[in-house]
C-alpha cells in the first residue's frame, strides 16, 4: 500500500519494481551475466532496495573471485537472502486481504488502480517481509477534501473487513508496525481530527510525523474515542463494499492466486465482470 500522508509535503521513494530491479542488477554487474536470465532473481526480490541489489552483486562477484573464476548466476542467487515458501492457505489469505484493497479501492473510484501482486515467499530472518500490496497512482498535489480521506480510511480497511468476511475474524498482519494499515488509517484518523480542522474542532496541531501523531494521541485520550470511531465507520463501510461484491472479490483472488501480478486494468475488468454498471460506489 503506498503510505498515507501529507503527501503534498514528503517525498515518496517507492521500492523498485520488476523492471526496475533487474536494471539496477544490470548497473551493478556492469558487463558480467550480460546474456543471463535474471527472471529468477527478479521473481525473488520482491521488496528489494537499490542498496540490496547492489549487495547481492557485490557478494556474488566476491564468491567469483575467491573461488578464481568468472560470477555465475547461482553465485549471484546464492549471495540472496534465504527464503521461505508460504503455505498454499496462507498465500490464500494474503490475496484476500490485498484484494480486498483493490476493490474498496476501485469501487469508491478514487485513486487508480496500478497493479496487485502477491508473494510466494518472504525472507527467512529479518528484512522486509512484503508479502503483496494494491498499488494506486497518487497525485503529489490535488485538493483533498474531508471525503477524500474517509476514502483512504476505508481502502485501508478493506483488508481486514475481507478477512472477516471470509475468514470470520482478522489476523495479525493489519497492525503493530509503522506501515500497516491499521496504523495508517489511525494517522489518517488523527490528522482529521486535529490537524486539518475537518473533524469536530478547526483548531489545528503543528507536526504530521508519526511520533508527533501518536504524542497528539497520547495527550489526549478523548480524542482516541474520535479516531476509533472514524476508524469503526469506515470498516464498516468498506465491509459493505466487500460484501455486495464479493463475487467479485473472489474472481480477483483466484486470478492472483494463478498469476501473483495483475495489473490495475485486470483487476477491474475482473471486478466490473458481472456487474451491472462501471460507475464507482458513491462515497
Amino acid at each position: 500500500m503506498l503510505r498515507p500522508g501529507r503527501l503534498d509535503r514528503h517525498l515518496r521513494i517507492p521500492l523498485p519494481d520488476a523492471s526496475a530491479r533487474r536494471s539496477i542488477l544490470r548497473h551493478h554487474l556492469g558487463g558480467e551475466l550480460a546474456c543471463s536470465d535474471f527472471s529468477e532473481f527478479v521473481k525473488f526480490s520482491m521488496g528489494f532496495t537499490g542498496a540490496d541489489i547492489e549487495k547481492v552483486a557485490r557478494d556474488a562477484r566476491r564468491t567469483a573471485r575467491r573461488a578464481g573464476r568468472s560470477m555465475s548466476m547461482p553465485d549471484l542467487l546464492a549471495a540472496m537472502p534465504e527464503r521461505t515458501t508460504l503455505s498454499p492457505e496462507f498465500q490464500q489469505s494474503v490475496a484476500v486481504h490485498e484484494a480486498a484493497h483493490a476493490l474498496v479501492g476501485v469501487l469508491i473510484g478514487r485513486l487508480p488502480l496500478v497493479a496487485l501482486s502477491i508473494e510466494e515467499t518472504f525472507l527467512a530472518e529479518g528484512g522486509r517481509r512484503t508479502l503483496g500490496g494494491a498499488h494506486f497512482d497518487v497525485e503529489p498535489v490535488s485538493r483533498r477534501t474531508r471525503s477524500n480521506y474517509f476514502d483512504r480510511i476505508a481502502m485501508l480497511m478493506g483488508g481486514i473487513a475481507a478477512e472477516e468476511i471470509v475468514y470470520g475474524s482478522f489476523s495479525d498482519g493489519a497492525g503493530g508496525n509503522e506501515s500497516s494499515d491499521l496504523h495508517s488509517a489511525t494517522n489518517l484518523a488523527t490528522q482529521l481530527e486535529c490537524q486539518l480542522g475537518m473533524g469536530r474542532s478547526l483548531v489545528s496541531e503543528a507536526g504530521d510525523s508519526d511520533v508527533r501523531l501518536e504524542e497528539i494521541r497520547v495527550r489526549n485520550p478523548i480524542l482516541w474515542n474520535r479516531i476509533d470511531a472514524i476508524l469503526r465507520e469506515q470498516h464498516s463501510r468498506a465491509k459493505q463494499l466487500i460484501a455486495d461484491n464479493e463475487p467479485a472479490l473472489h474472481r480477483v483472488v483466484a486470478e492472483l492466486l494463478s498469476r501473483k501480478f495483475l495489473s490495475g486494468d485486470e483487476v477491474v475488468g475482473l471486478i466490473d465482470t458481472g456487474r451491472g454498471q462501471k460507475s464507482p460506489a458513491a462515497g
